[in-house]
């Protein structure tokens, strides 16, 4: 059984279509929502967004947002969509080495600790 899902980013509707189930990464940890999921409201971190139809994935690695799931309905709503092939492992790495202070933001950090959990997977 499938749901009826919509992304948006700020300047953009990212998806809409029915699927199968969504993989967001939630503030306390990832989260997959199916069909006839109970109502929920979730703040988004920085990941991936996985959504499944049939045989097929797409991806979207985010900054945040917020996913809202009701009655077969989930609309997700994100800070910034991040182009994933155009940053590298390496300069990841150099920005958490060079922003160790006290200055660099946990959500500085958070960000780029995620995108490099996706490089080493990806």
């Amino acid at each position: 059984m499938r749901f009826f899902l919509k992304i948006l980013a700020p300047d953009i509707e990212l998806f809409q279509d029915h699927v199968d189930s969504v993989q967001i990464p939630a503030i306390d940890g990832v989260y997959e929502l199916l069909s006839n999921h109970a109502p929920i409201f979730i703040a988004l971190q920085a990941g991936t967004i996985m959504v499944r139809q049939s045989n097929e994935i797409e991806q979207w690695f985010i900054d945040g947002g917020t996913c809202h799931m009701h009655d077969n309905h989930c609309i997700i709503t994100v800070k910034n969509v991040i182009d994933m092939d155009g940053i590298d492992k390496e300069s990841i790495i150099a920005d958490l080495n060079k922003n160790s202070d006290a200055n660099f933001s946990n959500e500085k950090r958070q960000l780029l600790e995620a995108q490099l959990a996706y490089k080493q997977t990806h």
